[in-house]
């Protein structure tokens, strides 16, 4: 799907956590590669509700355009290509920045919750 920004626009008022899924996404790609639909359905069980898989396109190709991610196309299993997407060491640098301004925002959250 090529990238519109138009997804983005469509995808915000619907989605929880819009503007942390990057960082969410960088999170689950430290740990493995795995292809789009795949990061989907972790996204969809971390979450614990469906995330649209426009949005995980969209803010993966968003990612591969700063060079915080990388894809290669692969065989799957059905023996159709699929892209697998890697962190970088630039995206996990901007991982560990974004992981440091999240742990004082959590302070916060304990605080309001307690």
């Amino acid at each position: 799907m090529p990238y519109n920004k138009h997804h983005e626009k469509h995808l915000r008022p619907k989605t929880p956590f819009f503007g942390i899924m990057p960082l969410v996404i960088l999170k689950v790609l430290s740990s493995r590669s795995m292809h789009g639909y795949q990061l989907a359905e972790e996204l969809t069980r971390i979450f614990g509700r469906e995330i649209p898989k426009p949005l995980v396109y969209v803010t993966l190709k968003r990612l591969e355009e700063r060079g915080l991610v990388v894809s290669r196309w692969e065989m799957g299993e059905s023996g159709l290509p699929r892209r697998i997407y890697q962190i970088t060491d630039k995206g996990t640098n901007v991982l560990d920045r974004g992981l440091k301004r999240v742990e004082k925002f959590k302070r916060v959250l304990d605080f309001l919750l307690s």
